[in-house]
């Protein structure tokens, strides 16, 4: 056998008898330990019992539990690529392809994680720059206890006096950000946020770089940028763009992606694994094909629902939705919840997602999570998946 970074024997054994799926293997704690397949847009236990899956190893699988078809399709571009030995072919289409959906991305680097994607970015920004420090702008302060990262300034999402006052304290290499940050999340940027921080960034020589690790293939083809009409220096791509397998992306322009390459040979830093930019070459192809308006009027159907059941109760819970990312926030002021808020909510949230999985649907186990939708899904589902949370939120809340 042929263990060129091991995928053949992954492959072989993803498709095994018991026809597990990338989602059994890759779950990141969203499914139980009772959880023994993923087909399509449904899990099965082990009991045999079937739900409708939208964790989706936390949004990656945006075209839903792989099925044979698209196993077997993967198998053979990676078969090819270990016959031929031309990886760099491989990792070039997929790069074009990447570049075609991200015109920001005119180079993309593929390795092993998200961190490591992220490392080279920032390395290539303060290179770039002269500068060290980062500005990261997140989504809920009070989610953070730590920050490890050195010389890194935090400031709050769609909060653009702190991110000035923080500019002017320091020589800035580089504004880092999910321009929908999902966890917790999703929350949309208010009204020309993501144009207004590129206007900054611009104004003051520093590197904008939009971590779409979540976003991207899945609010549009060309992600949030695509979205919203705002390009940055550099993108973060992640599983989504590996077929639910981890693989880290980073893209940008030619000459900034030169300023971080030597620093990735110096540092050591191992490509990824050939089977994950198989697999998210064969997604992203057909994602394309399938195209996102069905994916997004089922997302707008999901969330108008949920506003509908939160009405029909008169209570103060909120639902929010982008694209094919929704969640239901059970406090009464949604994500900018106080304190005493969050610990109530804290306390609601498992109740109505234990009757969820008792109606046979599989939300995020977090309040502070995120659910997805993928295409495998219906409106039919939608549907049932809305009635699910009326009776679930009516069996708990009232």
């Amino acid at each position: 056998m042929n263990e060129l970074n091991g995928s053949q024997f992954l492959l072989e054994d993803l498709i095994a008898p018991g026809d597990r799926s990338f989602g059994e293997r890759h779950r990141e704690g969203c499914c139980s330990d009772q959880i023994v397949k993923g087909q399509g847009a449904k899990i099965v236990d082990i009991g045999g019992n079937e739900y409708l899956d939208f964790c989706l190893a936390n949004g990656s699988m945006i075209l839903g539990h792989p099925e044979k078809e698209f196993l077997e399709a993967v198998r053979l571009r990676v078969e090819e690529t270990e016959r031929t030995g031309n990886r760099a072919e491989l990792e070039s289409n997929f790069s074009e392809t990447i570049n075609e959906a991200f015109p920001s991305m005119e180079r993309s680097l593929f390795l092993e994680s998200r961190n490591l994607a992220t490392e080279f970015a920032l390395k290539s920004a303060r290179l770039r720059t002269g500068r060290k420090s980062i500005i990261k702008v997140v989504s809920n302060l009070s989610y953070l206890t730590q920050e490890a990262a050195e010389n890194t300034v935090l400031v709050p999402f769609n909060d653009l006096d702190r991110l000035c006052v923080s500019l002017s304290r320091e020589a800035v290499a580089a504004i880092i950000l999910e321009p929908v940050p999902c966890f917790p999340g999703p929350i949309v940027p208010e009204d020309s946020y993501l144009e207004r921080v590129r206007e900054i960034a611009d104004g003051n020589g520093i590197v904008l770089i939009f971590d779409e690790v979540t976003t991207g293939f899945r609010l549009a083809m060309g992600g949030a940028q695509e979205r919203f009409r705002v390009r940055p220096d550099l993108t973060i791509l992640g599983k989504v763009a590996g077929g639910g397998l981890p693989i880290g992306i980073c893209g940008g322009l030619d000459d900034l992606m030169d300023e971080g390459s030597s620093y990735v040979c110096r540092s050591g830093s191992v490509p990824s694994s050939v089977l994950p930019v198989a697999a998210g070459l064969e997604t992203v192809q057909r994602l394309r094909g399938q195209g996102h308006d069905r994916l997004n009027e089922m997302g707008e159907r999901m969330g108008k629902g949920l506003e509908a059941v939160l009405n029909e109760f008169h209570v103060r819970y909120k639902a929010e939705a982008i694209g094919s990312i929704f969640q239901l926030f059970l406090d009464p002021s949604g994500q900018k919840a106080g304190v005493q808020d969050r610990n109530m909510r804290k306390e609601l949230y498992p109740k109505v997602r234990e009757k969820l999985l008792e109606n046979k649907v599989h939300f995020s186990p977090l309040q502070e999570g995120t659910n997805f939708i993928s295409t495998a899904h219906t409106m039919n589902d939608i549907d049932d998946t809305v009635n699910a949370v009326l009776v679930s939120l009516g069996e708990v809340a009232l």
